[in-house]
């Protein structure tokens, strides 16, 4: 937040709490009174409603600014040692998948982690600053939570002494897209040396497709000789058939030939 109201122009007036010195033009305290009134609406504007209702009486930008973060800012020892624990408990959050998205968490809790131990004046918290503030230590402990899924590639990257936190992370990064990658070529391309295999497994799909028929005509009349086949496939309802149509081609030959017969003698 403090960033965003750097950029806009509004941070010594929000957080500062700088109001036109005594004695100052009229177009000064115009341009105060215009930019305060801005940075209220945006406070106005984000805030959910029932934190809205708190701070809509406080007519200005920085009474509201001062009363959130009283309310809700936490920069006791306690809050560190919690924020801590989300730092180093990120690894059991991840399972070796979407890279990109865990380095993405890593990055806010550890800019956090270094927000929350600046920010206090105790020798021991501003050591301890300092500390996240190198560039060593973060791509340390950033390798060591990915070192069980990643292992080749963590022990390949430790060998580099003269690697920065940025030219590990692009490493990383380039492996997430490596992956994604041979992950889409499985899908597209059919390995080398698995032609028989394949072949193997269409025959299995045959076996157990061959099993799983059934003719509807022998589990009729004969259920035990049912399996194996389809009624369409069935050699023995297909014989039958063609001797009932030749039956019936003889006897349609008979009437036929006994028709002409009678009408002869008449």
């Amino acid at each position: 937040m403090t960033t965003i109201l750097k950029w806009i122009k509004g941070y010594e007036v929000v957080v500062d709490g700088v109001v036109p010195a005594e004695g100052a033009d009229a177009i000064e305290v115009d341009a105060y009174d215009h930019l305060s009134h801005t940075m209220s609406t945006l406070f106005i504007q984000v805030v959910s409603q029932d934190i809205l209702e708190k701070i809509v009486e406080l007519e200005k930008a920085n009474l509201m600014w001062t009363w959130l973060r009283t309310e809700y800012y936490r920069d006791s020892v306690y809050a560190l040692d919690s924020q801590i624990m989300n730092l180093v408990s990120l690894p059991t959050q991840y399972s070796g998948n979407n890279l990109v998205e865990f380095v993405y968490k890593f990055e806010c809790q550890w800019l956090h982690l270094t927000k929350l131990s600046k920010g206090s004046s105790d020798s021991y918290l501003t050591t301890f600053a300092a500390f996240l503030k190198e560039d060593k230590p973060k791509q340390d402990f950033l390798m060591g939570f990915l070192v069980k899924h990643h292992k080749n590639v963590i022990d390949n990257l430790t060998t580099k002494d003269s690697l920065s936190y940025a030219d590990v992370k692009q490493r990383l990064m380039d492996i997430d897209t490596s992956d994604t990658q041979d992950d889409t070529a499985l899908f597209t391309s059919k390995p080398s040396g698995c032609k028989e295999k394949g072949k193997k497994a269409k025959g299995n799909s045959d076996s157990s497709s061959q099993k799983s028929k059934t003719c509807i005509w022998w589990k009729k009349n004969n259920p035990g000789k049912s399996k194996g086949h389809t009624w369409n496939e069935c050699f023995r309802l297909q014989k039958l058939n063609k001797e009932k149509k030749e039956k019936e081609k003889d006897e349609e030959a008979n009437i036929t030939t006994e028709t002409k017969v009678r009408t002869k003698s008449f």
